[in-house]
């Protein structure tokens, strides 16, 4: 059972500039209720050029999530920037939206590529008669920093990518650092995949704010006053090798009710140390442990919380586990929220160019990750993952997993699969164990790693290349969905079988704006990078164009294969393993390349070293 209570107003301003952009007709406030007296989420777009394109601040949730995706796709690109006006303008909504219940965050978030030119054209724009943009620009951070909301201060951030058209630098910074609360929440990025992600940062931040995840679980009742007992997250097969568990002594009192006593948290944020029981059912107690959270402060994830496992320790120390003990019918895990006020401002010049469709990108997953910060809304991992109206796909998610050796990776939503954003690039398996050097060393049973350092692209987005022997980690072939093949992967997550690639192709296909003329399978650029591909001049080919791929956010490079200590194709293909073999010496994988349009399967030799990308449990 999940409950989630959902209390986030927010309003997001999409600056458009240019008269062709989607206009939407001022529409009220949709029922039951109103911010002062509903929970909810929210949200109003508004787009801009020389006049003010309003969606006005409704109710956001999975249900209506589809209506507010589908108004930024609705957007096109223009000319003019009235950037100053259009925050003008948001913050007054905001100060009109009735003041949500439990408020407790008010945030400004802009994202712009060049200089306002519209703004003080007249009093239509210029209503308070600033008369410069230097004046404009200065009392809108006057706004951001000295006027509250609802008693509360602005939490403004400005995420800048200087375009072609703009000269001068200073003052495009200085623009940035008055639209922000303060200089740490300034951001200069060099493209839009960086852009994406501070964007992606930023949502999540401010979801896990207003967001306190809960845990109940249910214990037998029959332990003996003292039983050690380890609940544990990670999916581990052994109590032991857990690097992120709860353990509590567990206590019989006086009075009959139960209680755990000296919790520790490991790998998770301290939290109560003495926890009574709740209720019990039957032979049953009920603990709740309240804000669950990792070390960075961020709620535990539905996901996680779905691996847990209860392990009661033994007189010699060892641990065993309660076989009996399932997550579906033994735990309940609610979300309790704050509300959040916040402004989304998104400049969609014509001067982006291509990057247009990324800026749209940026909008969906700022929206999707603010209605559940890129946790799974549920949904069995069956089907052709095809669209939905909670369908979070192209939606970011940072820091999302560590490996072993502490290298950090985000995720990106297909459908509901969460995959890594970035090959991997461990030298060690969840365990510990290390994974040795291939060097010249070819092998279809022993696992080797092998570094394609002379590929010309970093580590962090090439990672290392693995033989199928080390992907797997002795687990045998699965083309089941999920495959339940940990292999290489981090504690959590997994190896995907051949289904699961599939299913996460078909959810591609199912999105219109992610193929590539008028064939149903052309979706290779919607999940290649934009970047270290050759260039090649086929209609729809990877490497044609690299500004306008990624528009799903996979980002497969091109990290080329090896056998042995022979290197090729960087820059060519990128090819990945599946769990999947098809006999003793050959995979089921799947396959990139610059000068073509299809994600293509093919079956690999076991001893070939290939790239890995994870998906999570």
């Amino acid at each position: 059972m999940k409950k989630v209570v959902l209390s986030i107003c927010v309003a997001v301003l999409l600056a458009v500039m240019g008269s062709a952009c989607h206009t939407d007709p001022v529409e009220p406030t949709p029922g039951p209720g109103n911010p002062a007296t509903t929970e909810g989420i929210y949200l109003g777009v508004i787009g801009f050029n020389d006049q003010l394109y309003i969606k006005e601040i409704s109710l956001l949730n999975s249900s209506t999530f589809q209506n507010f995706t589908s108004f930024v796709d609705g957007l096109t690109p223009g000319n003019g920037t009235a950037l100053f006006y259009a925050d003008y303008t948001a913050l007054k909504k905001m100060k009109a939206c009735p003041r949500p219940k439990e408020l407790t965050n008010v945030a400004l978030v802009t994202f712009t590529d060049g200089l306002d030119n519209i703004s003080t054209a007249n009093s239509q724009y210029d209503p308070e008669g600033y008369g410069s943009t230097s004046a404009y620009r200065d009392a809108l951070h006057n706004k951001i920093m000295n006027e509250q909301i609802h008693g509360l201060n602005v939490s403004a951030y400005s995420i800048g990518l200087k375009g072609a058209d703009v000269t001068d630098e200073a003052q495009f910074m200085e623009t940035l650092r008055k639209l922000a609360s303060s200089d740490n929440n300034v951001f200069q990025v060099a493209n839009m995949d960086e852009a994406m992600a501070r964007f992606s940062e930023i949502a999540a931040n401010l979801y896990s704010i207003s967001t306190s995840v809960n845990l109940g679980v249910n214990v037998p009742g029959g332990y003996d006053d003292g039983q050690k007992l380890r609940f544990t997250f990670d999916n581990v097969n052994g109590a032991a090798q857990s690097t992120m568990f709860i353990e509590a002594t567990y206590r019989r009192t006086s009075s009959g009710t139960r209680a755990l006593d000296n919790i520790i948290y490991y790998g998770l944020a301290p939290g109560q140390t003495t926890i009574a029981s709740t209720s019990s059912q039957g032979a049953y107690y009920q603990f709740l442990f309240q804000g669950l959270a990792y070390l960075d402060g961020n709620p535990v994830s539905q996901s996680d919380l779905g691996n847990i496992k209860l392990w009661k320790q033994t007189s010699t120390g060892a641990w065993d586990k309660e076989t009996e003990f399932n997550p579906a019918s033994s735990t309940t895990v609610t979300e309790d929220k704050n509300s959040a006020l916040i402004v989304l401002v998104l400049d969609c010049t014509t001067s982006l160019g291509s990057d247009f469709a990324n800026m749209q990108s940026s909008a969906k997953q700022f929206i999707g990750t603010l209605v559940n910060g890129g946790s799974s809304s549920g949904g069995n991992g069956g089907g052709n993952g095809g669209g939905s109206d909670n369908d979070m796909t192209g939606t970011v998610v940072s820091n999302v997993v560590t490996d072993y050796d502490g290298n950090h990776y985000d995720g990106v939503w297909i459908g509901n699969q969460l995959w890594m954003k970035q090959n991997l690039r461990t030298k060690h398996y969840a365990d510990g164990a290390s994974i040795p050097s291939g060097g010249s060393s070819t092998s279809s049973s022993s696992p080797y790693y092998y570094e394609y350092s002379s590929s010309g692209i970093p580590l962090a987005e090439r990672g290392y290349l693995y033989n199928w022997p080390a992907a797997m980690h002795g687990s045998s072939s699965s083309n089941t969905n999920p495959s339940h093949v940990q292999g290489v992967c981090p504690n959590g997550w997994h190896v995907p079988s051949d289904a699961e690639w599939t299913q996460m192709e078909n959810n591609v296909k199912s999105h219109s704006e992610y193929l590539c003329g008028n064939g149903n399978s052309k979706i290779a650029k919607a999940l290649a990078s934009t970047t270290h591909w050759n260039s090649n001049s086929n209609t729809c080919a990877v490497g044609n164009n690299q500004s306008s791929n990624n528009s799903t956010g996979f980002s497969a490079v091109p990290a080329g294969y090896c056998l042995g200590s022979s290197f090729f194709n960087a820059g060519s293909n990128a090819s990945f393993w599946s769990s999947t073999d098809y006999s003793d010496v050959i995979v089921s994988s799947r396959y990139l390349s610059y000068n073509a349009a299809d994600v293509n399967g093919y079956y690999y030799l076991k001893t070939y070293g290939r790239s890995v990308r994870c998906l999570r449990d």
